[in-house]
């Protein structure tokens, strides 16, 4: 909120994907007044849903034990069929943009944050999009 208020922003338009679409839902329960309009992409409403237990630590401690292997292997639940170039790029800017405890701590965030309690208090239009065959978030 603190963004929109130094751009004097009374009411906005919010868009949320993967992590983010938790985020923002959270934010368009708490302010309704402020949201006038709200989109989310490839998200969840509770991050235990994403994976059972044991997988989900399983990621996060390979993440934080190996960032390198760690990204290849978010690398291959983000991006379907990606090119080799594609690939390499995109593990490469996980791992310039955070550290291995970083990225862990975020996903663990990640699977244990859940907003199905706020849904309802969502008042803004809004519209949620999602890949019939994403692999990281269940369609």
């Amino acid at each position: 909120m603190a963004v929109a208020d130094a751009a004097g922003a009374a009411r906005f338009a919010m868009y949320g994907a993967s992590q983010g679409g938790q985020i923002a839902a959270a934010i368009a329960a708490r302010h309704p007044d402020r949201i006038q309009a709200l989109a989310l992409y490839g998200t969840c409403a509770d991050g235990a849903d994403l994976a059972p237990p044991e997988v989900r630590e399983s990621i996060v401690a390979l993440v934080r034990a190996h960032w390198g292997i760690g990204s290849k292997l978010l690398t291959g639940i983000f991006m379907t069929d990606p090119s080799a170039a594609d690939a390499e790029d995109f593990g490469r800017l996980g791992r310039e943009g955070a550290t291995a405890q970083v990225a862990a701590d975020m996903l663990a965030t990640y699977y244990s944050t859940s907003v199905r309690d706020l849904l309802p208090q969502i008042t803004a239009p809004t519209t949620v999009l999602h890949r019939e065959q994403d692999s990281a978030t269940r369609f």
